[in-house]
């Protein structure tokens, strides 16, 4: 069986093949059925393979340069969850208070954060959840917590909302909707130009439409997929290999629902024998 990881490398290739073959039976049925022969020869289309490729790495070059960007926002947003876990009840403690509600609230705001980045819930489930920590903070003050931890957590809140709007930002909208549109163009006017360009022999104008075709294609579904690096909800739950990588908010994730654990146990009163 391959693993996952295998499955999400393949995916864009395999969903490619289908446009593939559509270019390859264009092709068969242009030339070989409908018996078209033009002129026009592979060397003829140079300057239009040239400039497809122009507008291809461009477009590449600018999701790429978000997709870096977004790499780290999982890693800021577990951050700033652990920080208003640990600032919370630290500054509670300080104050001899009990912090195990400080931390549930937490937990509770990262558990709404999981569910919202699988897309289980709305951007609205998730700010009405993200609103709850700045009255967790007036809470905190009205529970005399000192003013040094108060600080730092409206600090770290504010970066953790800047964080999660990044996230829904990359989601919701495209890199440029225009140039997608004009790469599709290109892209479709190479398929079915090739459909009737003349090679030396049918097996290798079969087999350069075909190579052409697939790198094209992929090309654009690649793009795309980059462009929206947050769609670990997609393909039944498993995404595909160009979402970034989840591991730092899983980790955090991890860790409170252990110490809530701890908490619970500590709590249970003991049974006799």
């Amino acid at each position: 069986m391959l693993s996952q990881d295998v499955k999400n490398k393949w995916m864009l290739v395999v969903k490619t093949i289908p446009i593939v073959l559509f270019s390859l039976g264009l092709r068969f049925v242009v030339t070989e059925v409908i018996h078209v022969h033009l002129t026009l020869k592979f060397s003829d289309l140079a300057p239009i393979l040239t400039g497809v490729s122009v507008i291809l790495g461009l477009m590449l070059t600018g999701v790429i340069t978000d997709y870096k960007e977004a790499e780290k926002l999982p890693a800021t947003i577990s951050r700033s969850l652990d920080d208003l876990d640990g600032l919370s009840r630290r500054g509670l403690q300080r104050v001899n208070k009990n912090s195990s509600w400080a931390h549930e609230r937490v937990l509770h705001l990262t558990e709404v954060v999981h569910d919202w980045f699988y897309g289980r819930i709305s951007n609205d489930d998730l700010w009405r959840a993200r609103s709850d920590m700045g009255e967790m903070i007036l809470d905190l003050d009205r529970n005399d917590v000192p003013d040094y931890y108060m600080h730092r957590l409206l600090r770290v809140n504010s970066d953790l909302g800047a964080a999660l709007s990044r996230v829904q930002v990359i989601r919701d909208t495209d890199f440029i909707s225009a140039g997608y549109a004009l790469m599709e163009l290109l892209v479709g006017g190479v398929i079915v130009t090739l459909s009737i360009v003349a090679f030396s022999t049918p097996l290798i104008g079969f087999c350069i439409t075909g190579g052409l075709t697939l790198i094209y294609a992929y090309l654009v579904r690649l793009s795309k997929d980059i462009d929206n690096p947050f769609e670990h909800g997609k393909n039944l739950g498993r995404g595909s290999a160009a979402d970034v990588d989840m591991t730092p908010f899983l980790a955090v994730r991890t860790k409170l629902q252990n110490a809530q654990v701890v908490r619970m146990s500590e709590t249970l009163p003991e049974t006799g024998a």
